[in-house]
């Protein structure tokens, strides 16, 4: 029963912070809330299932890999076209605006896809065993792609000079620029990087929710929280926070009827903002920032000296 509700619960857990994880991208890169991204998973795993599974009947891999790819195109137009004028304007009225685009790509869903719900026969199902406790295949899965996608999205970020560029932009997006990195592109790069990863959530979610409309659900609210838990900012946070918020509402079924479940994650939210606002990353993040500037400034005074 406890490896069970562990694994199911780290499963889980990784699922939020991918949310979490995509939530951070879009907000260090432009300072936009995007409320369309589960709109943005739910596409994803359409294209997959629907339109590269069902329609041409190619193997998941290659289907994943070809879906990934048209989420990555999405997401340079949805940059260029969306997230990058929404940056001009009053925050709120930008965060409203992501919603009703989110809206938009529902109906889209509905126009150009079937809307009945379907699963894909097969498709990470089954069980297995860990340390004696049946485990459901689609848990394993779960974990594994995530930690690999965890890995290398960190790898990317500190070794690359794209992902250092994007890390720059998210410290300080006019200095970026005023030492030669272009935003608007990195930008773009980082909303198409933001819309793989959700192709990669909607394709792990649908054994668990099945294919259709609104198969994500509360997912993004709960990704949200894990944000918040961790640090809202901070990719580290995000995976740290996701865990937490996928063990412990697993765990509260305990103690606590099956239906209050989804209560926990968001309980956790409001004792967080009232105890440690900034996140259990929060102070991390804040160090780190004024490294960097103190860094700068010994910089600078050493090349006028």
């Amino acid at each position: 029963m406890i490896v069970q509700l562990v694994v199911s619960g780290v499963a889980m857990g990784f699922i939020y912070a991918l949310i979490a994880i995509e939530y951070t991208l879009i907000f260090n890169s432009s300072r936009l809330l995007n409320f369309a991204h589960t709109s943005i998973i739910t596409l994803g795993a359409y294209f997959f299932a629907y339109s590269f599974v069902r329609q041409t009947g190619l193997p998941y891999w290659i289907s994943a890999i070809f879906a990934g790819v048209v989420m990555m195109a999405v997401g340079f137009f949805i940059s260029g076209a969306i997230f990058n004028p929404l940056r001009k304007i009053t925050r709120n009225f930008a965060m409203f605006a992501t919603m009703m685009f989110g809206l938009i790509i529902i109906e889209l869903i509905n126009i150009l896809f079937d809307p009945r719900p379907f699963q894909l026969k097969g498709f990470l199902t089954g069980t297995t065993r860990v340390f004696g406790a049946v485990i459901g295949k689609a848990n394993v899965w779960i974990i594994c792609v995530a930690t690999i996608v965890v890995t290398l999205l960190l790898l990317f970020m500190h070794k690359t000079k794209v992902g250092k560029a994007m890390r720059c932009v998210a410290d300080n997006r006019d200095t970026a620029e005023y030492m030669g990195i272009n935003a608007t592109v990195n930008m773009g790069i980082t909303v198409a990087l933001s819309c793989l990863i959700c192709t990669i959530i909607g394709i792990l979610i649908i054994p668990l929710y099945s294919v259709k409309p609104f198969m994500v659900g509360t997912l993004g609210l709960k990704g949200f929280a894990a944000s918040i838990v961790g640090s809202f900012g901070s990719v580290p946070g995000a995976i740290v926070g996701g865990i937490i918020v996928g063990l412990l509402e697993n765990f509260a079924v305990m103690v606590l009827p099956a239906v209050y479940k989804d209560v926990t994650a968001f309980a956790l939210v409001l004792i967080m903002l009232m105890i440690k606002p900034k996140g259990i990353f929060g102070g991390f993040t804040e160090k780190r920032l004024v490294r960097l500037a103190q860094k700068e400034q010994r910089k600078g005074a050493t090349n006028n000296g």
